[in-house]
């Protein structure tokens, strides 16, 4: 996770930095929320338990194999993460 937080941290140092908050006016923001919610979650392999579940299996085992990527719905993420951290 660490790791992966430092790749995060460092993709948004990149970017422009705007002023406070998050969202496309502010990619590392963004990219800080990101990393913060994806810890919040027991990093990725603990993200990723949740949400497979909450059902979403087969969407999950597809980002991580060879094929094509399975497309999950907001409202589906919603349901995994709960509402307030998806948005």
């Amino acid at each position: 996770m660490d790791d992966l937080k430092g790749m995060l941290n460092e993709l948004g140092a990149g970017q422009s930095a705007g002023s406070g908050g998050t969202g496309a006016a502010n990619p590392a923001g963004t990219v800080t929320a990101l990393a913060s919610a994806i810890g919040e979650q027991g990093g990725l392999d603990g993200l990723l338990d949740q949400l497979r579940s909450a059902g979403l299996g087969s969407q999950v085992d597809s980002w991580i194999g060879t094929g094509a990527n399975q497309t999950v719905e907001p409202q589906q993420l919603g349901a995994a993460l709960g509402d307030e951290k998806v948005k």
